[in-house]
């Protein structure tokens, strides 16, 4: 009710966290505008939807009808919107701030966790959809399902996917949580593992008494939080023996046992056994928010996928190629070898973007054990999502450190002329990161198609 009569401005409304509150917010009724630094997919989609973006930014954005104004982590102090909004005394409030607000409204299902979250919340989107729940979701990527990030629902669930980078997660209070994994991710931001699962337990130790959190009792880290006195209801899930729900496989059929007891089957519609967790924390999560099993199973079987999430973009001359947003080693590692395994035959060509300085650095001797699945590796710049170069952390480097027999560093006016000669029939190429790397990928098919 209140909302109808907002007008809200996003500073940075293109970032993959802010399109789909923006939308979220303009579906709502509110009057939205933003400003982005420039014009991508998102940032044309929701122009196509009618709300003003300008490019660049500018105090003169901050219009005489705002009265509240949305920024996220990547906005920094001296930004002149931010600025203008601080000298004029607007309501000024955090993405995840603002996410839970609107999630307060509703019964709240958060996807948290280092890797994984996006299809973990596309598939609950999908069950919860399937069931005819029509809940509002906000996702960090663009879901198949609705071809957006957030959709705007009529029930009384709310799915969110969690952003744990710069600790803004606990401004979220949800009823059930889905964890996923915890790995040594953004450690800029937290300085050490240590915080890091400190800053998850604190997080989880927000659910109502009524409430439960559904994690993959695979990962160490997250069965060392949950073993540290945690008292609210939890359950575990994964492959390993000793969880509540054991995951059990044969040939691509994934069977689940709760309590020694056949829990149900599946197949997965997204290749890689890390899918199939991914699929099974969402299944627990929506058995325990009181779906049936056979609308759970329907809903699976029904889904849509994620953008830039094992996506195949196309082929050429028998050349497959694909896109992931895969970026930290254990990703990238895992999805090579699901990769491996489903194309044995196939010479697998990895052309990989680092995104952020930190990361590289933090993460190096990872990402140096993450390629060796790969026939052939060629490394990008970093996409340096802000960050200010680090000296010796860079591209160039890490391909002469890398033990790969074939790895190379190439630049971005290079990508056609190296890879129209290159690539056979047979290959797979994968295109690889958070960054804009998919977007070589996809001119790339488009010069091979059209040479």
């Amino acid at each position: 009710m209140y909302l109808k009569n907002k007008n809200i401005h996003f500073i940075g409304i293109g970032g993959i966290g802010m399109c789909g509150l923006a939308e979220l917010l303009y579906n709502s009724g509110c009057r939205v505008t933003g400003s982005d630094l420039q014009e991508g997919l998102e940032v044309f989609r929701l122009k196509k939807l009618g709300i003003p973006v300008f490019i660049g930014h500018h105090s003169s954005h901050i219009d005489s009808q705002t009265d509240i104004v949305v920024f996220s982590s990547a906005i920094k102090k001296d930004n002149v919107e931010l600025q203008e909004a601080q000298r004029r005394y607007l309501t000024i409030i955090h993405r995840a701030e603002a996410l839970a607000e609107m999630m307060r409204l509703k019964h709240g299902i958060v996807v948290a966790g280092s890797h994984g979250k996006t299809t973990t919340t596309a598939f609950l989107a999908s069950l919860f959809f399937n069931a005819g729940k029509n809940p509002t979701v906000v996702a960090g990527g663009r879901l198949d399902l609705f071809q957006s990030t957030a959709h705007l629902g009529k029930s009384k669930w709310f799915i969110a996917e969690s952003d744990e980078s710069d600790g803004s997660f606990h401004h979220l209070f949800p009823e059930l949580v889905v964890l996923t994994n915890i790995d040594d991710d953004h450690l800029d931001f937290y300085g050490s593992l240590f915080e890091m699962k400190k800053n998850f337990y604190d997080f989880l130790k927000k659910i109502p008494f009524y409430g439960a959190v559904i994690a993959c009792g695979d990962c160490k880290n997250v069965r060392e939080i949950l073993s540290q006195g945690f008292s609210r209801q939890f359950y575990l899930y994964g492959f390993s023996k000793n969880n509540d729900f054991v995951l059990k496989k044969k040939k691509d059929q994934y069977f689940v046992y709760y309590k020694n007891k056949k829990w149900t089957e599946f197949t997965v519609p997204l290749k890689g056994d890390y899918n199939a967790l991914n699929a099974l924390g969402a299944m627990i999560c929506a058995y325990t928010a009181g779906l049936k099993k056979s609308k759970i199973f329907t809903g699976l079987q029904n889904f849509k996928g994620v953008k830039r999430r094992r996506e195949f973009k196309g082929s050429y001359k028998g050349c497959l190629f694909y896109d992931d947003y895969a970026h930290h080693p254990t990703e990238l590692l895992a999805l090579l070898s699901s990769f491996k395994k489903e194309f044995q035959d196939r010479r697998l060509i990895a052309f990989f973007q680092p995104h952020r300085y930190t990361r590289f650095q933090s993460c190096w001797a990872g990402f140096l054990k993450s390629f060796d699945l790969a026939d052939i590796l060629y490394v990008l710049p970093v996409y340096p999502a802000g960050e200010e170069p680090i000296d010796h952390i860079n591209s160039q480097n890490f391909v002469k450190q890398i033990k790969h027999k074939k790895a190379y560093f190439i630049k971005e006016t290079e990508v056609y002329s190296t890879f129209s000669k290159l690539l056979k029939e047979k290959d797979v190429f994968i295109t690889l990161g958070a960054g804009s790397v998919y977007s070589y990928g996809e001119s790339l098919l488009s010069k091979l198609k059209q040479a």
